[in-house]
């Protein structure tokens, strides 16, 4: 629980670091709300707006959580811009996961 708070209260700062652990749990934790919001409200709405309420929601969270990633592994945070491009974003993200710290 303390790994999602911090990476959402610091959601707007891309100083300092995310470890590995609190990444992969924060990006688990993206994932199942974000199926689980865009299948309630494609239940109710249809499925164009539970996608963009999940991309207006965590965009910008999981952004700067890449940034202090990318820092922590020993890379530019500039390479988390990648992640407003869905396919490389998403293998960005999944590499993140795997990176050590360094």
């Amino acid at each position: 629980m303390d790994a999602i708070l911090g990476c959402l209260s610091n959601m707007f700062n891309i100083e300092g670091r995310t470890s590995q652990k609190d990444y992969i749990i924060f990006f688990l934790f993206v994932l199942i709300v974000s199926a689980l919001i865009s299948g309630t409200i494609f239940s109710i709405f249809g499925d164009s707006l539970g996608k963009w309420i999940c991309i207006f929601l965590f965009t910008i969270p999981m952004i700067t959580a890449t940034a202090r990633r990318l820092r922590d592994a020993g890379f530019s945070r500039l390479w988390a811009l990648l992640c407003l491009f869905p396919p490389a974003g998403i293998v960005l993200e999944i590499i993140c996961c795997l990176l050590p710290a360094k």
